[in-house]
């Protein structure tokens, strides 16, 4: 039978009013002692007669059950439930793992903790058992108030000894029943009403049903839910070992719940999050989230980037051309795609003959010795099939007499079995020792080669290229800022998430300091701060290519000044990217992004392209203030711009406005037509 033992070592302390009457804000400011700074002089505790221990600051209290470790935090005329934990994971000594409830623990130790502005319960779970016998494992929860923001804070702190904690949740999902939806950065952005008819289990995951952070399941460390005009936000802090399990039906609503993840083996380290109240719903979130990029380093404009790299202002107002020069097919022996130098450049200047083409941003897949997703990460050589050495140099001199920019596709993830230095001791290696092995794409079977190499090939590839004069504007390194951090447990190479990461953005930091622009595959969080640029956002669909949830820009909402984002202008309803009710043109819109051109685009392709370029050219620095749905599904939706201007989509009729502070336009992307 559990013990529950609570003690109140600081309790003496009696529950304080705000100094002569005033709001806890102002009693900081009256202060003039450190002691009246203190976390206790602004956050109560106490343990009511229901037995619930309580926290209360102004008008936030937070109620924690120290038997199920239910919470409710209420706050700005609103209350929100955190449900009991999920199971735990744990490692044994003999290798085996167990599944434990956290609330299993025979004794469990509530005492108060402050810290800075933060007062809160830390409760000490003990006594865990698994088959009748005892473990070694120890797990800390704390739970309080951060005075200073009226947030909530959560923190999960391992003692691990023999047994190890591989999987925890700390706090439990937010209850989404009595809510009126669940909003979250899942691809580009969702909300998923309360009543949303159909279940939604757990997509787009990267461990059984888990979702990492830093994938698509959450661009961004966030997550909240809405009732009427009030919402709570819950921002990790600690997102490198992180991730949620996302689940909804039309009787229980929607659960996203928050999975700490082992590190090399281990917890390892305390994980923490947060809580915070939100007059307002979606937008208000995003700009909350927007604050704590800019405060955490994470958002840096597109303005400072500049600065520091003056190539970056070409891609304001430009169209982006995506080629490929060859791609071979390994299984078939044949080119998938084949388009020579010299035929890139004819079309090019088609275009330029038909339409004019003032800007262009050239992106170029390919260029290797057997092009495209071939021989990675030993691509080179340039390929003599498209036009070898002298062609790509010819390409890249006509590009930029035309002060077109050119970058190249690189892959220094993907390691294919045939590519000359490929060695299993490079791998990423997994904690059995075995190796992630897949044959996808179209030069074969590949591996992956631990990140700790990555920038030696970089570095090799890039300078072999300036070598032979083919030196490009900057690279896509392909899959970085989308696939969550790996981990590897080569004795040589040991690498966790974190440094994962860390190796990435030295990729990165080569490619801007060395050759200008720098790009990846989606707009990652962790990787906002460093990129130029992405190939895409994608956005929330199911396996019929159905939205689940209604899509919303709340990555635009945050980023759109911080981080070039291209789209597709087609008109016509669905693509790779999109559910097929959508049409790709209206979300290039929305969000004023980048615009894709085809190589082969015909007059009413360039107009759309135009119609999005002039766009992105006036806004394309400037902050999307707002954010409307004009429409209870979602279908017609409104966003602006720090300018003033205002675009408009209507997804079901076709229709689209854009109104500029000194004119309109609008038209139909169903029945092209432009007034």
């Amino acid at each position: 039978m559990k013990k529950l033992i609570v003690t109140f070592a600081l309790c003496a302390l009696p529950i304080l009013p705000a100094a002569a009457g005033l709001p806890w804000t102002e009693q900081m400011t009256a202060a003039v002692t450190p002691e009246e700074l203190k976390a206790d002089r602004f956050v109560a505790f106490r343990k009511a007669d229901s037995g619930m221990l309580e926290l209360i600051c102004g008008d936030t209290v937070l109620q924690l059950n120290p038997r199920s470790f239910e919470i409710t935090v209420s706050g700005k005329g609103a209350s929100f439930t955190f449900r009991a934990p999920e199971e735990a994971l744990v490692r044994l000594q003999d290798g085996s793992e167990k599944s434990l409830q956290l609330q299993d623990a025979q004794s469990v130790i509530a005492v108060p903790e402050q810290w800075a502005g933060i007062r809160g319960i830390a409760l000490a779970l003990s006594g865990f058992k698994a088959d009748g016998k005892p473990l070694d494992l120890k797990v800390r929860l704390f739970a309080g108030v951060d005075y200073a923001t009226g947030d909530a804070v959560f923190e999960l702190r391992p003692e691990e000894k023999e047994t190890t904690l591989r999987l925890a949740t700390w706090p439990g999902a937010l209850d989404g029943r009595d809510v009126d939806a669940t909003v979250m950065p899942h691809t580009q952005g969702i909300l998923i009403p309360r009543n949303w008819p159909k279940v939604i289990d757990a997509p787009y995951t990267d461990q059984g049903k888990i979702g990492l952070v830093y994938g698509r399941s959450l661009y961004m460390p966030w997550w909240g839910v809405t009732s009427k005009d009030k919402s709570a936000m819950f921002l990790i802090e600690t997102p490198d070992d992180a991730g949620i399990r996302l689940f909804h039906s039309p009787e229980e609503g929607t659960s996203v719940t928050p999975k700490w993840l082992h590190t090399l083996g281990r917890m390892g380290y305390t994980r923490r999050a947060r809580l915070k109240f939100i007059d307002g719903g979606y937008v208000a979130m995003a700009k909350a989230y927007r604050g704590t990029a800019k405060e955490n380093g994470t958002f840096r404009s597109i303005t400072e980037k500049i600065a520091e790299t003056p190539s970056y202002a070409k891609l304001i107002g430009s169209p982006i051309l995506h080629v490929t020069a060859r791609q071979y097919d390994a299984r078939n022996k044949v080119d998938a795609l084949f388009t020579p130098y010299v035929e890139l450049t004819r079309k090019i200047e088609r275009l330029q003959k038909e339409f004019s083409l003032p800007q262009a941003y050239i992106h170029i897949d390919g260029i290797g010795y057997r092009g495209y997703d071939n021989l990675e990460p030993d691509q080179l050589p340039v390929g003599k099939k498209a036009g070898g050495k002298e062609g790509l140099r010819k390409f890249l001199d006509f590009a930029h007499r035309n002060n077109y920019l050119v970058v190249y596709h690189q892959q220094y993830r993907d390691m294919y079995l045939d590519a000359p230095s490929y060695n299993k001791e490079l791998l990423v290696t997994r904690e059995d020792g075995t190796h992630h092995v897949e044959d996808t794409w179209a030069g074969g079977a590949n591996a992956l080669v631990c990140a700790t190499r990555a920038l030696d090939y970089v570095r090799r590839n890039n300078t072999y290229l300036r070598r032979i004069g083919a030196q490009s504007d900057g690279c896509y390194l392909d899959v970085f800022a989308v696939v969550p951090g790996d981990e590897c447990y080569h004795p040589d190479h040991r690498m966790s998430r974190t440094q994962c990461y860390e190796q990435r953005r030295r990729c990165f930091d080569y490619i801007k300091n060395n050759l200008g622009i720098v790009s990846s595959e989606e707009p990652v969080d962790w990787a906002v701060r460093t990129l130029h640029l992405v190939h895409h956002t994608v956005w929330a669909v199911d396996g019929e290519r159905n939205n689940f949830g209604i899509p919303l820009p709340l990555f635009t909402l945050v980023y759109h000044d911080a981080i070039v984002v291209p789209f597709e202008t087609t008109r016509k309803r669905g693509s790779y990217y999109y559910a097929k009710t959508e049409i790709p043109f209206l979300h290039a819109l929305i969000s004023a992004g980048m615009p894709y051109l085809s190589i082969d685009a015909n007059a009413q392709d360039m107009e759309a392209v135009r119609l999005v370029a002039e766009l992105h050219k006036r806004v394309g620095l400037q902050e999307m203030t707002n954010h409307e749905m004009l429409s209870a599904d979602g279908r017609k939706q409104r966003s602006t711009y720090a300018d003033g201007t205002i675009v408009t989509v209507d997804q079901d009729s076709g229709d689209w406005e854009i109104r500029y502070p000194d004119k309109t336009v609008k038209g139909n992307a169903i029945d092209w037509k432009v007034n």
